[in-house]
């Protein structure tokens, strides 16, 4: 009988732990998703998205800023600027010290891997997914 009543006791906190796992979770906010688009985030930082370059030569890259997680804006000479697109999570990326990249062609391309150190010195890989270039939107 005691087995019987360990079990039943199992059996019941199983199901009240599994019915509280699938509750849907509600946000009881009443302001609008802070979420930002890409464009958004780019408008911000007072850039457009032109259209695809094919690479950047790696000479010319003079700066770099954060995006978010998955973009970063690489700055080449005084008055280019690309937009590259990573293919997946890029952890330590809005903390990184400093950021270089492989280079087999000399020129920064789709086959090209961004390499991000993060405070504790340690290099990610982060591999390139697309490289688009940015137009400057203007004051008014």
């Amino acid at each position: 009988m005691k087995n019987w009543n360990c079990f039943f006791a199992v059996l019941m906190a199983s199901a009240l732990l599994g019915a509280c796992a699938s509750q849907p979770s509600t946000d009881l906010s009443l302001e609008p998703s802070t979420k930002m688009t890409l464009a958004d985030k780019l408008r911000e930082k007072r850039f457009v998205i032109e259209g695809p370059a094919n690479r950047i030569s790696n000479f010319r890259l003079s700066g770099w800023n954060y995006v978010d997680d998955y973009h970063v804006i690489l700055t080449a000479g005084v008055r280019d600027h690309y937009l590259v697109t990573l293919r997946s999570y890029c952890y330590n990326l809005d903390g990184a010290f400093r950021i270089g990249f492989t280079s087999t062609i000399g020129s920064l391309t789709t086959s090209d891997v961004l390499l991000v150190e993060s405070p504790g010195g340690r290099a990610d890989r982060c591999t390139i997914r697309s490289i688009d270039r940015l137009s400057r939107i203007e004051s008014k």
